[in-house]
C-alpha cells in the first residue's frame, strides 16, 4: 500500500485524464416572443410616462411658485395681501392706507378697533370726510430693505395704496454689523426676481446668487417645510413649523404681540434682553449706507407711482428711550428733517406716549395696549394724512 492510499489522497490527475470542455456553442438566440416584446413595450411606456408625469408636476410647480400662487414662497406676505384684497371688495370707497414697518407695527397697530362706531369714524365724520380702511402689511423682523421689497411686491402684483405709513426707527437704520438687515431676512421667502436688486443690500451677495438655482429649479424642494406647515402643520414639531409670524393674524393685519408682565422682575428680565441688542446702539448711533439707501428707494418708488408716503416713530418704555443719547437723536431727528424737506415725509413721534409696564420688553405693546394706541395713533396720524386721502364724505 503505496502513501496516497494510507492518507486516502486521490492523486492528482494526469492530463490525459482531464475530461474536455464542450465547445461554445455559435448558435444565436432564439428570438423574443410575442408576449416579451409586448412586455418590453409596455415597460417603456410606463417608463416614459413617469417622467412626462414628473415632468409635467415640475412645470406646474414652477408656474405655481412663480404665478399660480407666489404666496406658498412666503405665507406671511400672502396672508397680508388676502386682507389688503378683501378690504379692497369690501369697502371699495375708502381710501386704502397700507401699514408698513416690523413686529413691532404688527403688534403694536390692532386697525380693526378703528372700524365700525369708533372715535376715529366719529372723528372722520365731524371732518367730512370718508374714514380711511388702514391695513396693517408690516413684516415680523422688518427694517428699510424688507419694507422696500414689501412694496415693490404689492405694486408688482397690482396693489396701489392711497398712501403708505412707514415705520422709522433709528436702529434700523444704523451702522452696526449686528443689526444689518440681511441678517433678519429669511431668504426662503424671496421671488426670483427679486435676487436681481437684492444682493446691493448684502454684505455677502453670494448667499443670494447661490439660491437661484435651486429656487427655480427645485422649488418643490426648496419651500418644503412652507408647505408642509401649509398643508399638513400637525405633522411638523412646533419648533419646526414657519407660522408664528401669521398664525395668530386677526383679518386686519395685526399679531398679538406679548402678554403684560406680573412682576418687576420679570419686567427687568425682558428689558435685559433689549438692552443687549439695542442700547448700544442707541448710545452711539451711525447711520448705515445700505439702510439709508433702502430708505431712498421707498420714497423714490412712491414718487415714481405718485403714492404720499408718512413716517411714524412706534412707543418704546421709558427704560429704552433713556438709552438714545442727546447726539443719536439729534443726529436722527437731522435726518428725519431732511426726508421731510425733500419728499414731505411728516413723522409723528409716539415713542413716549404709552406708559412701560404695557411695553414688557421695551418695545411690544401687550394686545390690550395695541387696542389703546391704535386709537391714539389714529387721531394724530389723521393731522398729517395728505389730502390725497382725505376724500369728502358724500351726502347721505
Amino acid at each position: 500500500m503505496n502513501l496516497f492510499s494510507r492518507l486516502r489522497i486521490r492523486p492528482a490527475a494526469t492530463p490525459s485524464e482531464v475530461p474536455e470542455l464542450p465547445e461554445p456553442s455559435t448558435a444565436t438566440a432564439a428570438p423574443p416572443t410575442g408576449s416579451c416584446r409586448r412586455l418590453r413595450r409596455r415597460a417603456r411606456t410606463l417608463l416614459g410616462t413617469m417622467a412626462l408625469l414628473l415632468l409635467t408636476a415640475h412645470l406646474l410647480s414652477l408656474l405655481a411658485f412663480d404665478s399660480l400662487c407666489p404666496s406658498w414662497r412666503d405665507p406671511e406676505y400672502g396672508r397680508k395681501v388676502a386682507v389688503i384684497q378683501r378690504m379692497q371688495r369690501q369697502f371699495p370707497e375708502r381710501p386704502m392706507i397700507v401699514l408698513l414697518g416690523s413686529s413691532r407695527v404688527s403688534m403694536g397697530l390692532r386697525t380693526g378697533v378703528l372700524e365700525g362706531d369708533s372715535a376715529f369714524s366719529r372723528r372722520c365724520v365731524e371732518q367730512g370726510i370718508v374714514p380711511p380702511a388702514f391695513v396693517n402689511a408690516s413684516l415680523i423682523g422688518s427694517g428699510p430693505v424688507m419694507q422696500l421689497m414689501m412694496l415693490r411686491r404689492l405694486l408688482e402684483d397690482g396693489i396701489r395704496p392711497a398712501a403708505v405709513l412707514a415705520e422709522v426707527w433709528s436702529p434700523f437704520f444704523g451702522a452696526s454689523p449686528e443689526l444689518q438687515e440681511e441678517h433678519r431676512i429669511d431668504l426662503l421667502r424671496l421671488r426670483p426676481r427679486e435676487l436681481e436688486w437684492l444682493p446691493g443690500y448684502f454684505s455677502d451677495p453670494q448667499k443670494l446668487a447661490d439660491l437661484e438655482l435651486p429656487m427655480k429649479l427645485v422649488p418643490w424642494y426648496h419651500q418644503r417645510v412652507n408647505l408642509m406647515t401649509l398643508m399638513a402643520p400637525s405633522m411638523l414639531p412646533n419648533l419646526g413649523r414657519r407660522d408664528a409670524n401669521w398664525r395668530l393674524m386677526d383679518a386686519y393685519g395685526w399679531v398679538p404681540g406679548p402678554k403684560a408682565v406680573q412682576s418687576p422682575a420679570e419686567l427687568q428680565k425682558q428689558h435685559a434682553i433689549a438692552e443687549k441688542f439695542y442700547r448700544r446702539i442707541l448710545e452711539d448711533w451711525q447711520p448705515g449706507d445700505r439702510a439709508m439707501t433702502a430708505q431712498q428707494s421707498i420714497f423714490a418708488l412712491c414718487q415714481e407711482h405718485q403714492i404720499p408716503i408718512r413716517l411714524m416713530q412706534l412707543p418704546e418704555s421709558a427704560l429704552v428711550h433713556a438709552w438714545t443719547s442727546p447726539a443719536t437723536e439729534q443726529r436722527f431727528t437731522a435726518q428725519l428733517a431732511i426726508w421731510e424737506r425733500d419728499y414731505g415725509a411728516k413723522c409723528q413721534d409716539f415713542r413716549t406716549v404709552m406708559p412701560g409696564d404695557v411695553v414688557p420688553d421695551g418695545i411690544h405693546l401687550t394686545p390690550e395696549a395695541a387696542a389703546q394706541f391704535t386709537g391714539i395713533w389714529a387721531e394724530r396720524m389723521l393731522e398729517i394724512l395728505p389730502d390725497a386721502v382725505r376724500l369728502p364724505r358724500k351726502s347721505p
